[in-house]
């Protein structure tokens, strides 16, 4: 069996430098990654493998003995599905671009002892594997460092983007009078030069969406950052809708810094 389609970690990975690749060269590797997006979403398989893998990378635990028993019960989790429809499912990500990104990563190492946890059958002859494979998932989980808390609200940083692009995706534009006063110092009457400050403001939004979407791991906030991009490379200069739609980008820019 072809070890990348085993590997759901490195196929994750992979679609991660896809999504880098495509930002730093402009080019239409996008649309994998939304197509990447997209089936995992409608595949059990699939979404439950990215869970596993991303819960994982993202624990933290200083007990050894509930990081054991942590990976044991992550694994076991998939044993409702043969390895074979494990394998066909993560097939369905695999396509020849993948094989030009395969290098060497950070979770590299992590990523094959899941999947071999994943793969290997336990009997007498595996057990040194299966128990060689668990000490390095577990030795991760015990090495782990907790992600950037926002300090003044004490929550995740992702879960306040996540509630910023949505506010953007909904058309958001209930701001503060004070927000509305830095857009109004900023206005003016020339046509152009409004037009030059919207596409200064597009461009910088555009930047900060890219920075989120190669930092972000969450696959839901992904393809919300996703959506707030395509909705930016639409969003025209309307002079007519000016101050609305300068707003709307403030509220936005602020939240993605």
């Amino acid at each position: 069996m072809n070890e990348i389609i085993k590997n759901f970690g490195k196929i994750k990975n992979t679609y991660n430098s896809i999504l880098v690749e495509s930002i730093s060269n402009k080019n239409d590797n996008k649309n994998l990654f939304k197509n990447y997006i997209k089936l995992i979403k409608n595949n059990e398989i699939l979404k439950e493998q990215f869970l596993i893998y991303t819960n994982i990378e993202n624990k933290i635990e200083s007990d050894r003995f509930k990081a054991t028993e942590y990976v044991k019960e992550s694994i076991n989790l998939l044993n409702k599905y043969s390895k074979l429809d494990i394998a066909d499912a993560n097939a369905k990500l695999v396509t020849h671009i993948l094989y030009e990104f395969d290098v060497d990563y950070d979770k590299n190492e992590l990523h094959e002892a899941i999947t071999t946890l994943i793969f290997t059958d336990k009997n007498a002859k595996s057990l040194d594997k299966i128990m060689e494979s668990t000490d390095v998932v577990v030795n991760y989980i015990l090495n782990n460092k907790p992600k950037e808390i926002n300090e003044d609200l004490n929550v995740p940083n992702s879960l306040l983007l996540s509630l910023s692009v949505d506010k953007f995706n909904d058309e958001y534009d209930d701001i503060s009078e004070s927000e509305k006063k830095v857009i109004q110092a900023v206005l003016t009457n020339d046509i152009s030069e409004r037009e030059v400050m919207f596409k200064e403001f597009i461009q910088e939004c555009l930047t900060s969406v890219d920075g989120k979407l190669i930092e972000e791991g969450d696959i839901t906030i992904k393809e919300k950052l996703l959506n707030v991009k395509d909705k930016l490379m639409k969003f025209n200069f309307n002079n007519d809708t000016y101050q609305n739609d300068m707003s709307k980008l403030l509220v936005l820019k602020n939240s993605l810094i």
